[in-house]
């Protein structure tokens, strides 16, 4: 796996960050002062977060 954290979706108060072991809840400001990809203003809502659509860079294809 990578040190490196990643977006994951926004709410009200902040982003989930992973770095695919674990995941936290960071606030805004946070990420963006660390500078997590990708850019805040482009993460999708909670609402609108569909993890089965997401694909990682590197990740092997999904089982059918």
């Amino acid at each position: 796996m990578t040190d490196e954290f990643r977006g994951l979706y926004r709410t009200i108060t902040g982003a989930y960050a992973t770095n695919g072991m674990m995941a936290f809840h960071v606030s805004e400001a946070n990420y963006r002062a660390f500078g997590y990809e990708p850019d805040f203003d482009s993460l999708p809502l909670k609402e609108s977060y569909n993890a089965a659509m997401v694909i990682r860079a590197g990740a092997p294809a999904p089982l059918r």
